[in-house]
This record gives structure tokens, C-alpha cells and sequence, in this order.
């Protein structure tokens, strides 16, 4: 019994270590096929929403409220917070639970999101990911040292996370302030 656990062990490590230190490879434009990638070779997700009805000065404001209200104070977040030129860009964090083999990694995404506006529309652009996980730490474009299967996870957590980041942002963009 002790024999075939230990066969077992050496057959896991073995096979594992065949896709350990390996890149993720980009297959159509997409880091591990989930994470569309940039010019620059980094993990991107971007959107253009047009709000009808709003001016740049309007806009600015829902950001910056969205901002306070995402990560509890856009001071604490917010690199650059500029109403002149509609600019607003920080790092902020976020948590994920990944699984590898069956338990679950906390690992924590960092990245930068950017918020430009003009009347009636802006864009956003969540980047820069860099993830920390127990002994897995780096950008998630070069991240070695883990299975292909849990970077698969990572990726679409990052990726669902975003998207969610980008639709609260257009809800709040979309809502005018109330007078009370």
C-alpha cells in the first residue's frame, strides 16, 4: 500500500512538473484564451460606454463617487484625480479563491484601473494585474511555477471580477445624484 502511494506521489510529480514553469500561451489574442491582451503584451479589459445626457464635469463626479463607494476612499486608491482632463487611474486590490487540488488559494490580485471621460461616454481600463499567492508571485502574464489548470481558474476569476468592477462602474455612471 505504502509502495503504490509512493508510486502514485512520484507519478503526480513527475507529470506535474511537465507543466509547471511552462508560459501560458496566447491563443487568439487572449492570455490562456480568457484575458484579451494589449499592444504592450499585458492582460487588458477595457470598455467605451456612452452616457447620453452627461457632461465630463457630471461623469467626473459619478466616478469619483464610485471610486469612494468601490474601495471606501478614492484617496486611499486614486493616483491621479484629474477633473481638468477627465482622468482618473489607481491601484486598487481584489481577493480570489482559486482551487489547486481541491483547496482553496487566496490569492490576491492587484492592478490598475483608469477611468477617462468626455461628454457623454468614457472608458475604463482594468490592467497591470499582478497576482500574490503563498509562493506564487508576479504578473499573471509570466507566472511560472504553478499548473496550466490553476492559472486556467485564475484567469477567468480575474476576468469575472473585472467584468463585475466595469458594470458597477457603468451603473454608477449612468446614475444621477439624487438632491437629498
Amino acid at each position: 500500500m505504502k509502495n503504490n502511494i509512493l508510486l502514485l506521489f512520484l507519478t503526480w510529480s513527475l507529470s506535474s512538473s511537465m507543466v509547471f514553469g511552462q508560459k501560458m500561451p496566447i491563443e487568439n489574442g487572449k492570455l490562456g484564451g480568457i484575458l484579451p491582451i494589449g499592444e504592450n503584451g499585458k492582460a487588458i479589459i477595457q470598455v467605451v460606454e456612452p452616457v447620453s445626457g452627461s457632461n465630463k464635469s457630471a461623469l467626473f463626479q459619478r466616478a469619483r463617487r464610485w471610486f469612494v463607494q468601490s474601495y471606501g476612499s478614492a484617496n486611499k486608491v486614486l493616483q491621479l484625480n484629474d477633473s481638468l482632463t477627465g482622468e482618473l487611474s489607481g491601484r486598487a486590490t481584489f481577493v480570489i479563491n482559486p482551487t489547486m487540488i481541491g483547496v482553496p488559494v487566496k490569492t490576491q490580485i492587484d492592478h490598475l484601473i483608469t477611468v477617462e471621460i468626455k461628454d457623454g461616454r468614457y472608458r475604463a481600463t482594468v490592467t497591470d494585474f499582478f497576482m500574490t499567492a503563498k509562493t506564487i508571485v508576479g504578473p499573471i502574464e509570466s507566472i511560472k511555477g504553478t499548473s496550466k489548470g490553476f492559472l486556467i481558474k485564475v484567469y477567468t476569476m480575474i476576468d469575472e471580477e473585472s467584468l463585475a468592477l466595469l458594470k458597477s462602474l457603468k451603473t454608477a455612471m449612468s446614475t444621477e445624484k439624487s438632491d437629498f
